[in-house]
């Protein structure tokens, strides 16, 4: 963080922590007016009768311009102090209202999480449950049929389903997109890159779903780009015309994507250093997670980025799944 930006986060929490009090707003916003009341019609009063007890109208008219002078400069200063401290008090309030709608945040993407929680348990049951009764029969079950049970896409249409929906509720973006991309590797060693799942308005099937992109020497897509990298840092643009720089249009999805106005993308390592699959969030709406770039960022990190590392757990449990089937053919 930069020092200003350190400065400026201070001056805020000094705002929240002082004028964000119930009793120190309500000081400043009636004690103040009536002692701003009460001086001028003190001052008011002084005038007026200085020009009775002198007397002489000449006199008076003389004195009257340097002490009104005198008695409008503590007037003014007054003035502009309760005016900053009204501006601070609007600060602090604006800063209290933000952190409750983070609370708001976290406390829907809790509930989120123990959905899909509950979704995997389920699963998971379902998938053993099976499994034991297969095994008394002395019979197997296709790993097809394990994956459509238990399977890393299926987990992964839970959580773009449930971060939608966190997404449209609280922020209230009535279009979000939310998918899941997925590395592959055939047998002749090419990697290619696929959306293996999605959350989208209506559950309307994007045009990408399911195509195929190979990562080859030019990555063009900023997908591509991050699956490149090979360095698992959550990627932010925070407005249009930071998608519009990083973002390559593809033609079937034109319209769309020329739409996005802001995009989070969350690369998942496994422990061999790869980047096996990117949690994408993008919404067509300004300022929707904020209107900069951090803002986007602790968002991407204290709520969106769990759901990732817990759809990562299902992906190594798909893993292993794999090798029991491959080693030892006990499914």
């Amino acid at each position: 963080m930069a020092k200003g930006d350190g400065v400026l986060a201070n001056a805020i929490k000094f705002a929240d922590s002082f004028f964000g009090q119930a009793y120190i707003q309500a000081s400043i916003t009636v004690i103040i007016p009536i002692f701003i009341s009460y001086y001028v019609n003190m001052v008011t009063s002084g005038d007026n009768a200085a020009v009775e007890v002198v007397g002489v109208v000449e006199k008076s008219v003389k004195e009257t311009p340097q002490a009104t002078t005198n008695y409008w400069i503590p007037l003014i200063i007054f003035c502009i102090l309760y005016l900053l401290f009204e501006i601070l008090i609007l600060i602090a309030n604006h800063h209290k209202h933000s952190k409750m709608k983070d609370v708001q945040c976290f406390q829907s993407a809790l509930a989120s999480h123990a959905n899909v929680n509950a979704f995997i348990a389920n699963s998971l049951y379902k998938f053993t449950k099976r499994f034991v009764n297969q095994r008394k029969n002395n019979q197997t079950i296709p790993l097809q049929i394990v994956k459509d049970i238990a399977g890393f896409q299926e987990f992964a249409f839970a959580v773009c389903k449930d971060i939608y929906d966190v997404i449209k509720d609280l922020f209230k973006c009535e279009q979000p997109q939310v998918t899941v991309f997925q590395k592959f590797t055939n047998t002749s060693g090419d990697k290619h890159i696929q959306m293996i799942a999605y959350g989208t308005f209506n559950n309307v099937i994007p045009s990408s779903y399911s195509e195929p992109y190979i990562l080859s020497g030019s990555l063009e897509r900023f997908d591509e780009k991050i699956f490149g990298s090979k360095e698992a840092k959550i990627r932010t643009l925070h407005n249009k015309d930071a998608v519009r720089e990083n973002f390559k249009i593809s033609e079937h999805s034109k319209a769309r994507e020329e739409a996005i106005c802001q995009y989070i993308g969350v690369p998942i390592k496994d422990s061999s250093g790869e980047i096996v699959f990117l949690l994408q969030i993008d919404v067509n709406e300004e300022n929707t997670f904020g209107k900069s770039e951090l803002a986007l960022k602790e968002l991407a990190e204290n709520v969106f980025f769990p759901f990732a590392q817990l759809l990562y757990a299902t992906y190594e449990h798909e893993r292993m799944l794999e090798t029991l089937h491959a080693s030892i053919n006990i499914i």
